[in-house]
């Protein structure tokens, strides 16, 4: 009887075990981690349903992060709000005049993020009460907005030349220790920063545009020196995003390049014809994802560098995630559209503003903010039983 019943119960056990799902427990930084794959093992599955939703007084244009506890996510009315993973409001901190320019990143005790306008600084906010532990100066010069993020040794972010600066096209990057923030190095970049760096654990990648030209460099994260860099035939349109051995980017030309990651050789440069990459790409097995011009959501084989698929959308969509079993990407028409592997359209979701910031998954969660300034989580739906 003993051996009965304890078989039986391992037998439980070991079923409850397969049924666990993988949860990840933070989303803490622009597209998910450093590599900005924008891909992680299990997230909600179709069909969903609204959980709750929370309104801010201004358009939400970046996407949020998370914690275990809490979601951060800013707002044009020029606000940086935290909460909870039932949506209450725990917290809600003032930045004034367009409020933060980026997706914020989460290292240690503290939420980092660049300001919108009119002197750019960057910022260290406390995660448990939002209030703010110090800031930084960037630059000056308009429409040249701070990209920042860090990891437990640096803060990495893009800095501005002063009006007196010879040549007003070239800015740089800055390296700071993490703790005492002193600055470590300031490389002169060829131009301005196209968007967000890309780390691995010796080198930061980046792309550079200007009139003079267009650019992806890698940047040794030691001393700051310029490690290799190449020619792009136009604008990067994308941050970098590594796999094990290549860094790939976009321009607006229509290439997708991929570089060795330590010499910087062109692997190879695969060209959309009529068509270019319109946002930061997602990166699930060998299959990159990613949105165009043309309101297309693509599926591109990396070992064949083939287009596996693609499928058009009434609206330009947003960046898009990746899961084990799903695509999600939000579209200006003010759908959440959620795709299969193969291609195959799951479902849409309706929401009240166009979905320009890319989603997010927390535990069970997925959220979206949109342009009518409210924040959106969606769960699994449970699906009725026989």
């Amino acid at each position: 009887m003993y051996q009965k019943i304890t078989i039986t119960a391992l037998i439980l056990l070991l079923s409850g075990c397969a049924a666990q799902r993988a949860w990840v427990e933070e989303w803490p930084t622009h597209r998910y981690n450093l590599a900005r794959r924008a891909a992680l093992p299990e997230g909600p599955r179709p069909p969903l349903r609204l959980r709750w939703k929370h309104a801010t007084e201004g358009r939400i244009m970046y996407a949020a992060v998370a914690d275990a506890e809490r979601i951060y996510i800013g707002s044009r009315d020029g606000t940086l709000i935290a909460l909870s993973h039932e949506g209450a409001l725990l917290w809600k901190q003032t930045i004034e005049q367009g409020g933060l320019y980026q997706s914020p990143s989460l290292q240690g005790n503290e939420i980092l993020a660049g300001k919108w306008s009119p002197y750019y600084h960057i910022y260290g906010f406390a995660r448990s009460n939002g209030e703010k532990q110090w800031e930084l100066e960037s630059g000056e010069l308009e429409n040249r907005p701070p990209w920042v993020s860090a990891d437990d040794k640096q803060i990495i972010y893009s800095a501005d030349p002063p009006y007196s600066a010879e040549n007003l096209e070239k800015s740089a990057l800055v390296a700071l220790e993490r703790t005492s923030r002193t600055e470590q190095w300031r490389t002169i970049l060829p131009g301005q920063l196209g968007g967000i760096a890309t780390w691995s654990p010796t080198h930061i990648y980046v792309g550079t545009q200007s009139l003079s030209g267009n650019y992806m460099l890698a940047i040794e994260r030691a001393s700051g020196k310029i490690a290799w860099t190449h020619p792009l035939t136009g604008a990067p349109t994308s941050a970098p995003i590594l796999t094990a051995k290549a860094a790939h980017i976009s321009s607006e030309n229509g290439d997708i390049y991929s570089f060795d990651l330590l010499s910087g050789t062109l692997n190879w440069r695969f060209t959309l014809t009529g068509d270019h990459v319109t946002s930061d790409m997602a990166l699930g097995g060998d299959t990159l994802y990613f949105t165009s011009h043309t309101q297309h959501l693509y599926a591109f084989d990396l070992n064949n560098r083939e287009v596996l698929w693609k499928f058009r959308a009434p609206r330009p969509l947003g960046a898009p995630i990746v899961t084990q079993k799903h695509i999600y990407a939000g579209s200006e028409n003010r759908m959440l559209y959620a795709w299969e592997h193969s291609g195959r359209l799951s479902s849409v979701y309706p929401t009240g503003g166009a979905l320009t910031a890319p989603p997010i998954i927390v535990k069970d969660l997925l959220i979206i903010g949109g342009e009518d300034g409210v924040v959106y989580a969606f769960e699994e739906q449970a699906l009725p039983t026989k």
